[in-house]
Protein backbone atom coordinates (compact mmCIF):
# COMPACT_ATOMS: atom_id res chain seq x y z
CA UNK A 1 0.00 0.00 0.00
CA UNK A 2 2.80 2.52 1.16
CA UNK A 3 4.36 1.67 -2.73
CA UNK A 4 0.94 2.68 -3.94
CA UNK A 5 0.62 5.66 -2.21
CA UNK A 6 4.39 7.11 -2.90
CA UNK A 7 3.97 5.91 -6.86
CA UNK A 8 0.82 8.29 -6.79
CA UNK A 9 2.77 10.99 -5.51
CA UNK A 10 5.55 10.67 -7.97
CA UNK A 11 2.93 10.97 -10.85
CA UNK A 12 1.03 14.03 -9.48
CA UNK A 13 4.38 15.60 -8.67
CA UNK A 14 5.00 14.97 -12.28
CA UNK A 15 2.17 15.64 -13.96
CA UNK A 16 2.74 19.30 -11.90
CA UNK A 17 5.71 19.73 -13.30
CA UNK A 18 4.70 19.10 -16.83
CA UNK A 19 2.05 21.50 -16.52
CA UNK A 20 4.41 24.23 -15.97
CA UNK A 21 6.40 23.49 -19.14
CA UNK A 22 5.42 25.31 -22.15
CA UNK A 23 5.82 25.30 -26.07
CA UNK A 24 6.47 28.33 -27.74
CA UNK A 25 6.36 29.66 -31.25
CA UNK A 26 8.91 32.75 -32.35
CA UNK A 27 9.94 34.63 -35.72
CA UNK A 28 12.13 37.98 -35.88
CA UNK A 29 14.99 39.28 -38.05
CA UNK A 30 18.44 40.00 -38.08
CA UNK A 31 21.71 41.84 -38.58
CA UNK A 32 25.15 39.40 -39.71
CA UNK A 33 28.61 40.48 -40.01
CA UNK A 34 31.56 38.74 -41.13
CA UNK A 35 34.45 39.01 -38.64
CA UNK A 36 37.37 38.19 -40.83
CA UNK A 37 40.40 40.30 -41.93
CA UNK A 38 41.34 43.20 -43.94
CA UNK A 39 38.33 43.57 -47.09
CA UNK A 40 39.06 44.54 -50.54
CA UNK A 41 36.20 47.19 -51.40
CA UNK A 42 36.41 49.00 -54.62
CA UNK A 43 38.97 50.80 -56.20
CA UNK A 44 37.41 54.10 -54.49
CA UNK A 45 39.59 52.77 -51.65
CA UNK A 46 36.21 52.21 -49.41
CA UNK A 47 37.40 49.64 -46.88
CA UNK A 48 35.37 47.43 -43.90
CA UNK A 49 32.70 45.11 -43.96
CA UNK A 50 29.39 45.72 -44.35
CA UNK A 51 25.99 44.02 -42.91
CA UNK A 52 23.25 41.99 -44.16
CA UNK A 53 19.78 40.88 -43.46
CA UNK A 54 18.39 38.15 -42.27
CA UNK A 55 15.07 36.60 -40.70
CA UNK A 56 14.13 33.43 -38.47
CA UNK A 57 11.01 31.59 -37.06
CA UNK A 58 11.09 28.40 -34.80
CA UNK A 59 9.48 26.94 -31.76
CA UNK A 60 10.51 25.51 -29.05
CA UNK A 61 9.62 23.80 -25.44
CA UNK A 62 10.57 25.16 -22.07
CA UNK A 63 11.29 22.70 -19.55
CA UNK A 64 11.26 24.76 -15.99
CA UNK A 65 12.50 23.57 -12.85
CA UNK A 66 11.52 26.68 -10.83
CA UNK A 67 10.00 29.59 -10.89
CA UNK A 68 13.70 31.20 -12.06
CA UNK A 69 15.90 28.19 -13.97
CA UNK A 70 14.69 26.35 -17.42
CA UNK A 71 15.99 24.76 -20.55
CA UNK A 72 14.49 25.33 -23.78
CA UNK A 73 15.53 23.16 -26.71
CA UNK A 74 13.90 24.88 -30.51
CA UNK A 75 13.68 24.27 -34.08
CA UNK A 76 14.08 26.89 -36.89
CA UNK A 77 14.87 28.22 -39.96
CA UNK A 78 17.25 30.88 -40.35
CA UNK A 79 18.14 33.08 -43.52
CA UNK A 80 21.84 34.66 -42.75
CA UNK A 81 23.14 37.49 -45.02
CA UNK A 82 26.68 37.79 -43.72
CA UNK A 83 27.25 40.92 -45.77
CA UNK A 84 30.19 40.86 -47.61
CA UNK A 85 29.40 42.14 -50.38
CA UNK A 86 30.71 45.54 -51.87
CA UNK A 87 29.01 49.38 -50.52
CA UNK A 88 27.93 51.20 -52.96
CA UNK A 89 27.16 48.79 -55.70
CA UNK A 90 25.83 45.88 -54.01
CA UNK A 91 27.84 43.20 -56.18
CA UNK A 92 29.18 40.27 -54.00
CA UNK A 93 32.36 41.10 -52.43
CA UNK A 94 35.48 39.10 -51.59
CA UNK A 95 39.22 39.02 -50.58
CA UNK A 96 42.41 37.53 -51.87
CA UNK A 97 42.03 34.42 -49.35
CA UNK A 98 39.34 32.94 -47.98
CA UNK A 99 36.43 35.68 -47.12
CA UNK A 100 33.25 35.60 -49.22
CA UNK A 101 30.05 36.91 -49.66
CA UNK A 102 27.53 34.36 -48.51
CA UNK A 103 23.63 33.84 -47.76
CA UNK A 104 21.87 30.67 -46.87
CA UNK A 105 18.80 29.02 -45.25
CA UNK A 106 19.22 26.63 -42.58
CA UNK A 107 17.89 24.40 -40.19
CA UNK A 108 19.03 25.54 -36.36
CA UNK A 109 18.73 23.43 -32.99
CA UNK A 110 19.00 26.24 -30.40
CA UNK A 111 19.38 24.46 -26.60
CA UNK A 112 19.49 27.24 -23.94
CA UNK A 113 19.62 27.43 -20.52
CA UNK A 114 17.33 30.76 -19.02
CA UNK A 115 17.47 32.27 -15.56
CA UNK A 116 14.26 34.28 -14.83
CA UNK A 117 13.95 37.09 -12.75
CA UNK A 118 10.21 38.87 -11.98
CA UNK A 119 10.23 42.94 -11.55
CA UNK A 120 6.63 43.22 -11.21
CA UNK A 121 3.30 41.62 -11.31
CA UNK A 122 3.16 41.25 -15.16
CA UNK A 123 6.94 41.71 -16.18
CA UNK A 124 9.97 39.50 -16.19
CA UNK A 125 13.59 39.25 -17.61
CA UNK A 126 15.12 36.57 -18.43
CA UNK A 127 18.48 35.71 -19.42
CA UNK A 128 19.21 32.72 -22.03
CA UNK A 129 23.14 31.27 -22.94
CA UNK A 130 23.54 27.49 -24.82
CA UNK A 131 24.42 26.02 -28.00
CA UNK A 132 23.00 25.67 -31.33
CA UNK A 133 23.54 23.25 -34.06
CA UNK A 134 23.15 24.11 -38.20
CA UNK A 135 22.57 22.51 -41.40
CA UNK A 136 22.30 24.62 -44.11
CA UNK A 137 20.01 23.29 -47.18
CA UNK A 138 20.47 25.99 -49.37
CA UNK A 139 23.06 28.83 -49.72
CA UNK A 140 25.10 30.91 -52.60
CA UNK A 141 28.74 31.69 -52.32
CA UNK A 142 30.55 34.04 -54.27
CA UNK A 143 35.19 33.61 -53.75
CA UNK A 144 37.67 35.35 -55.42
CA UNK A 145 39.16 33.04 -57.77
CA UNK A 146 41.38 34.99 -59.65
CA UNK A 147 45.48 34.87 -59.11
CA UNK A 148 47.15 37.49 -57.01
CA UNK A 149 46.70 40.81 -58.22
CA UNK A 150 44.87 39.78 -61.20
CA UNK A 151 41.27 41.03 -62.20
CA UNK A 152 38.62 39.43 -59.67
CA UNK A 153 36.86 36.02 -61.13
CA UNK A 154 33.86 35.68 -59.01
CA UNK A 155 32.57 31.90 -58.69
CA UNK A 156 29.46 30.66 -57.05
CA UNK A 157 28.56 28.05 -55.13
CA UNK A 158 25.14 25.93 -54.13
CA UNK A 159 24.92 23.90 -50.80
CA UNK A 160 26.53 20.79 -50.90
CA UNK A 161 23.76 17.68 -50.97
CA UNK A 162 25.78 15.79 -48.77
CA UNK A 163 24.22 16.46 -45.18
CA UNK A 164 27.00 17.45 -42.49
CA UNK A 165 29.21 19.13 -45.42
CA UNK A 166 26.96 22.53 -44.17
CA UNK A 167 27.06 21.65 -40.26
CA UNK A 168 28.09 24.62 -37.52
CA UNK A 169 28.29 24.68 -33.95
CA UNK A 170 27.87 27.48 -32.22
CA UNK A 171 27.40 29.85 -29.54
CA UNK A 172 24.25 31.71 -28.73
CA UNK A 173 22.54 34.11 -25.71
CA UNK A 174 20.34 36.68 -25.29
CA UNK A 175 17.89 38.51 -23.08
CA UNK A 176 14.08 39.10 -23.05
CA UNK A 177 11.28 40.90 -21.36
CA UNK A 178 8.02 38.83 -20.65
CA UNK A 179 5.16 40.68 -20.59
CA UNK A 180 2.22 38.47 -19.08
CA UNK A 181 2.32 34.96 -19.55
CA UNK A 182 2.37 34.65 -23.16
CA UNK A 183 4.51 37.48 -25.06
CA UNK A 184 7.86 38.01 -24.38
CA UNK A 185 10.09 40.00 -26.41
CA UNK A 186 14.08 39.59 -26.76
CA UNK A 187 17.75 40.10 -28.14
CA UNK A 188 20.11 37.46 -28.77
CA UNK A 189 23.42 37.12 -30.37
CA UNK A 190 24.65 33.72 -32.08
CA UNK A 191 28.66 33.29 -33.43
CA UNK A 192 29.78 29.90 -34.87
CA UNK A 193 32.86 27.84 -33.47
CA UNK A 194 33.37 25.55 -36.54
CA UNK A 195 36.64 26.71 -38.57
CA UNK A 196 36.80 26.72 -42.71
CA UNK A 197 33.04 26.81 -42.89
CA UNK A 198 30.42 28.52 -44.91
CA UNK A 199 29.28 30.41 -41.66
CA UNK A 200 32.57 30.76 -40.00
CA UNK A 201 33.40 34.58 -38.41
CA UNK A 202 29.75 35.45 -38.93
CA UNK A 203 27.99 36.97 -36.06
CA UNK A 204 24.64 37.39 -36.08
CA UNK A 205 22.50 40.21 -34.14
CA UNK A 206 18.80 39.37 -34.00
CA UNK A 207 15.28 40.93 -32.20
CA UNK A 208 11.92 38.61 -31.67
CA UNK A 209 8.77 38.44 -30.42
CA UNK A 210 8.04 35.12 -28.92
CA UNK A 211 4.59 33.71 -27.82
CA UNK A 212 4.31 30.59 -25.48
CA UNK A 213 1.63 28.47 -24.36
Amino acid sequence: MKKIVMSAIMVVVGLTAIAQNRWNVYAGGSISHDCGGYFEWNADGDTGFDWGGGAFLGGGYEINFNNHWSITPSVEIQYIDNGVYYNKTGVPGYNSTTDIWTDSWSFNIPVTAGFRFPVSDNVSFKIDGGFYLSEAFYKRQYKNVAAVNAEPQLEKKKASSDFGNDFQLGVVGGVSVETGRHFSYFFRTQYPFLKDRWSSKTITLAIGVKYSF
